[in-house]
């Protein structure tokens, strides 16, 4: 019998892949345009779509199974996603009672350790969704080819969120013809919050910057092969129009952490393409100089926005710092079980401290860290963080063997930074779409460490962790 393990590891028959690759980039296409998808509806629906492209790649063409184990490193990303899934689970058995009442606590009463269940069911739902997501993904990905070009496909389609967005603010400010409650003078696009937007956009500078780094080095080979000056010069055209949309609108959203977490992130990009490759067809710091005074234009028309934002920073830190203790205190009262997946909104009011201001919504912890720690407790709100991290690791040591440029891993590691960066101050990454697109980005990094193909590839790729 075909196991589950198999079919991660030899992928699906060429027509079925083909098919979901092209379903997969029309999923992550709709999936930011209802808000972010940060609605529960969406959070359900997403979920059915997901079932449903799981359910064709169990009963469509496998091939034939092996007595190779699933790679090793596949395991651990996995497995410690999996604690955070039966974290959620164990929050919802009714076995309340075997933990101490808490002080202020007491208009709260459940038989589940979740002080919320409804939003621990809920966000149980979206961490099975970025699951499957990275299964079916992982699985469809494992071609080299298909998957490098699945890159271009991602890129096209943010660079197109990108123009919406700058439609969207040009045309009165709107989202998606409607008027806009929050973030008014910032671009947003689909989303509600400038901050989630900003983020989306981050990946895409640094998707951006790596395949405008692909392109190079494919023109450089064919130089070198045919001993011609190459004239397809289209493509880094293209790919550098596309990193004004969205630069201009990244720089829109006003958003600081988001400037300076894309910039770590395409810094990291450039980081490993220097240091890594030898012989390059283009000097890294010419080509930074040259990308900067490209999208001089954007920077010249959204920097003041955003400068003025910079000069707010006391102000805002002084208020983030003292939300920062108070979700400290929250986290103190359950170090281990955590109040319960997507209960702080519930839970935060009961304690919510004058000194912090009530002209605000607080209802996210504006750190995802924080937010995981507390909801999860200490030891199982760090699966996640744990999970990436894995998957970071093995795509790094991959680059540091590596001698020719991989753009899947590249850019993997360099949103992994970005998305690492920006989560220490906001609440980005708890945004569905985001979230999926985040999860896109690891699993099409991590099928390129455990490609597809002849059995001597597949030899080679035993020694990888």
């Amino acid at each position: 019998m075909t196991t589950i393990g198999n079919r991660l590891r030899y992928g699906l028959a060429p027509l079925p892949q083909s098919w979901l690759t092209t379903a997969i980039l029309i999923f992550l296409a709709l999936i930011p345009i209802p808000l972010g998808a940060n609605r529960p509806l969406v959070w359900i629906i997403g979920g059915i779509a997901l079932g449903i492209f799981g359910t064709l790649i169990g009963v469509m063409g496998v091939r034939r199974a092996s007595r190779e184990k699933l790679p090793m490193g596949i395991v651990l990303v996995g497995g410690a996603f999996a604690v955070h899934i039966l974290a959620l689970l164990i929050q919802l058995l009714p076995i309340g009672y075997l933990l101490p009442s808490l002080p202020g606590l007491a208009d709260i009463s459940t038989v589940q350790i979740s002080l919320s269940p409804g939003d621990t069911v809920l966000m149980l739902i979206r961490a099975l969704s970025y699951a499957l997501l990275f299964l079916i993904v992982f699985m469809t990905m494992r071609d080299r080819i298909r998957s490098r070009a699945a890159l271009y496909g991602m890129y096209a389609i943010l660079c197109a969120h990108a123009a919406l967005a700058l439609i969207m603010f040009r045309a009165g400010d709107t989202m998606l013809g409607m008027e806009k409650w929050a973030y008014a003078g910032a671009v947003t696009g689909t989303f509600v919050n400038r901050n989630s937007l900003a983020t989306f956009m981050a990946f895409g500078f640094v998707l951006g910057v790596t395949l405008l780094l692909d392109t190079l080095f494919a023109i450089g080979r064919r130089r070198l092969r045919y001993g011609r000056q190459d004239r397809d010069w289209l493509r880094p055209i293209l790919i550098v129009i596309g990193l004004g949309l969205i630069v201009t609108a990244l720089l829109g959203s006003q958003s600081r952490m988001g400037a300076i977490a894309a910039c770590a992130g395409a810094l990291v990009v450039l980081a490993i393409t220097a240091i890594r490759l030898k012989r390059l067809p283009f000097n890294p710091a010419l080509l930074a100089a040259g990308l900067v005074l490209l999208l001089a234009p954007a920077l010249y028309l959204n920097l003041e926005g955003l400068m003025g934002r910079f000069a707010t920073v006391d102000q805002s830190w002084s208020i983030r710092a003292e939300l920062y203790r108070q979700v400290r205190d929250i986290i103190m009262l359950r170090p281990l079980t955590g109040i319960g997946g997507g209960a702080f909104e519930v839970v935060f009011p009961l304690f919510h401290e004058g000194a912090l201001g009530s002209d605000r919504l607080w209802d996210k912890t504006h750190s995802s860290y924080l937010a995981l720690w507390s909801e999860l407790g200490l030891i199982a709100g760090s699966a996640v963080p744990a999970s990436i991290s894995a998957a970071a690791i093995l795509m790094a040591s991959k680059l540091r063997y590596s001698r020719a440029f991989m753009p899947q891993i590249t850019a993997a590691v360099g949103i992994i930074t970005t998305a690492a960066l920006h989560a220490t101050v906001d609440f980005s990454l708890e945004i569905q779409a985001v979230a999926y697109w985040f999860t896109a980005f690891i699993a099409i990094g991590l099928a390129s460490l455990y490609p597809q193909s002849s059995s001597r590839t597949i030899a080679r790729n035993r020694s990888l962790p």
